[in-house]
């Protein structure tokens, strides 16, 4: 996957010099930039699942080897403060890759569809999910439910898009019905 974005040129800004003894990307912690390195790690949502780059390697997470993902189809992608890499899908709900473990979120976990299309953190580190058809629901932090947030009746059976919290704490929601303003 990696090889065919790079013949399309897709990547930018990441140059891997040459693999000798000198490689910065060689040895037990890979970087780039010398005196100002850091470490390599890129996750990419793909209709074939997810890809994951650490600047040595490539390996797509997907249906085949990763049974808490039951569809490949990656819409939304954020990682929360406490390093949790959340993967909305595109038919196969909410998943939770921690550490080495993924953990399915469902309707058994309190989303109503099985289409996440957007992810966001807010402050207080509640993840937020995007549903197509269903609105948005809340993962408060420690919990293992989501929950529609209080006053937020209103995005039920909204096809969202894109959540963005901004500066004041107000909850922005972009759907194929409108862009709507949320503040609890």
């Amino acid at each position: 996957m990696f090889e065919v974005a790079a013949k399309q040129r897709a990547f930018r800004g990441y140059v891997h010099p040459y693999g000798g003894e000198n490689d910065p990307l060689a040895g037990p912690s890979p970087s780039l930039g010398g005196a100002k390195s850091f470490p390599v790690d890129v996750a990419l949502g793909t209709v074939e699942g997810l890809a994951r780059f650490d600047g040595v390697r490539s390996v797509v997470f997907d249906k085949s080897n990763t049974p808490a993902l039951t569809n490949n189809w990656v819409k939304a992608l954020i990682e929360d403060r406490a390093g949790r890499l959340w993967i909305g899908t595109y038919g196969g709900g909410l998943v939770c890759r921690e550490a080495e473990s993924f953990v399915r979120y469902g309707a058994a976990q309190g989303l109503p569809h099985e289409m996440v299309m957007a992810l966001a953190e807010d402050r207080q580190g509640a993840v937020g999910a995007g549903v197509h058809g269903g609105g948005v629901f809340r993962l408060e932090p420690g919990s293992r439910r989501f929950e529609r947030p209080p006053g937020a009746e209103q995005t039920a059976g909204i096809n969202v898009r894109a959540l963005f919290e901004d500066r004041a704490g107000a909850l922005w929601i972009g759907s194929e019905q409108g862009l709507f303003r949320f503040k609890d």
